[in-house]
Order: structure tokens, then C-alpha cells, then sequence
């Protein structure tokens, strides 16, 4: 019997909507024999994205929104109606660098993790939540509290992870920050190039894979 097919939404800002380690991520499950999987959000893009030059096919739906921050998805409630609208079994999440931007403080940023964690689960009793350590940003051309403040905030993310994660809705803590250099893996400081979508989708590949196997 084939496997039932998960849904799975990605979800954040800027560096979810346009970001092409989706495609990557993708690419790299269904050549590594997983393909129970659908990608879902209202959202559609990037237009491409290439991988060595080659054009990657990929599902393009997600939950990326350029510029948001987790204050303002917790402020109109946004997500209640994306997650209605998606029912997704599976969130990638990226999200508070834009929050950071905006210098919002480190608990102030978690107390909106709580909240959407919380919608999140009214939608889904069992959904599952890969959360990311967010990828670090480059010092020039960034304020130096904000490039402290990511670490900061990624320690925080994992000890919410510990201290919210069920076993019926596990939380998976996906490090994004470590390894990652901001002077070769961004664009402009703060989005990923082609080497930094590479390694996003090295680190998601064995615990999204490992998610659909465990809901499939």
C-alpha cells in the first residue's frame, strides 16, 4: 500500500518565500526514495532556482512572507486562516530575524513562538514542528546588536523547543546557525545564496524525512 501523503508547509518570511533550499530540500528527499510529500501554503515561488546551473523542478507552495515579522503573524492572526486553509501535518518555521531587525527582545520574541505554536496545535492536536535556528547575519552592513542578538535568540529557540515539545506534537530543533558563514553563504548579509540553500536543505533532509516516515 503506498504510503499516505503528508502535507508539509513551510513558514516564515523572506528567507522562506524565496529561499531555494526548498527546491533543494525536495530534490534531495525524492532522490533519497521519499516522495509522500506535498508541499502546501497560499504562497508560490521563487519563479527558479538552479542548482549548479541546472533548473531545479519543485513544488513552490509555502507559507513565506517577505518582511514579516512573528509579532505581526501574532497581531492579525494570520496564520489561523493559512493553517485552516492548508492543514498541514508538518511546519518548517524560520522566523524572527526580521523581529530582531526591528529590536525586539529575545523573550519578547518567544512569548509570539508560544502563541503561534499554540494555533498551530487547535489546527493539529499532532502536528509536527521543525523549528530552525535562524541562519546568522553577515557583521558589515548589519547593526552589531542585531548579528548578537541571533545566537541569542537561537539558544532561546532551543530551550522553548525542550520545554514545548509532546510526544504527540514533537518540536525538532534544526541548527541553521552553526557552520554557516554569513560572508559566503548570503546574498546581501541576511538571505541565503545558493551555498547557504544548500546547507538549509542538508540540515532539514533526515528530520523532514524522518517526519513523514513517522506520519506516513
Amino acid at each position: 500500500m503506498a504510503a499516505a501523503t503528508i502535507k508539509v508547509m513551510p513558514f516564515g518570511a523572506s528567507i522562506v518565500e524565496g529561499g531555494c533550499w526548498r527546491a533543494y530540500l525536495q530534490k534531495s528527499l525524492k532522490e533519497s526514495g521519499t516522495s509522500n510529500f506535498d508541499f502546501v501554503g497560499g504562497q508560490s515561488g521563487p519563479t527558479e532556482c538552479k542548482l549548479n546551473n541546472v533548473v531545479v523542478d519543485f513544488d513552490k507552495n509555502n507559507e513565506g512572507h517577505s518582511g514579516a515579522k512573528a509579532q505581526e503573524f501574532v497581531a492579525n492572526s494570520n496564520l489561523i486562516g493559512w493553517l485552516k486553509a492548508a492543514t498541514p501535518q508538518i511546519i518548517m518555521m524560520h522566523l524572527g530575524t526580521n523581529d530582531v531587525k526591528a529590536n525586539r527582545k529575545t523573550e519578547e520574541i518567544i512569548g509570539d513562538y508560544s502563541v503561534l505554536l499554540s494555533q498551530m496545535r487547535a489546527q493539529n492536536a499532532n502536528v509536527q514542528l521543525l523549528v530552525m535556528k535562524l541562519i546568522p547575519l553577515r557583521t558589515a552592513g548589519n547593526d552589531a546588536a542585531w548579528v548578537a542578538a541571533i545566537p541569542k535568540l537561537n539558544d532561546a529557540i532551543a530551550n522553548w523547543a525542550k520545554d514545548n515539545t509532546k510526544t504527540t506534537s514533537p518540536i525538532t530543533v534544526v541548527d541553521m546557525f552553526t557552520g554557516f558563514n554569513a560572508d559566503t553563504m548570503t546574498t546581501d548579509g541576511t538571505h541565503p545564496n545558493e551555498e547557504g540553500n544548500k546547507l538549509m536543505s542538508s540540515r532539514l533532509s533526515q528530520p523532514l524525512k524522518d517526519a513523514i516516515k513517522a506520519r506516513g
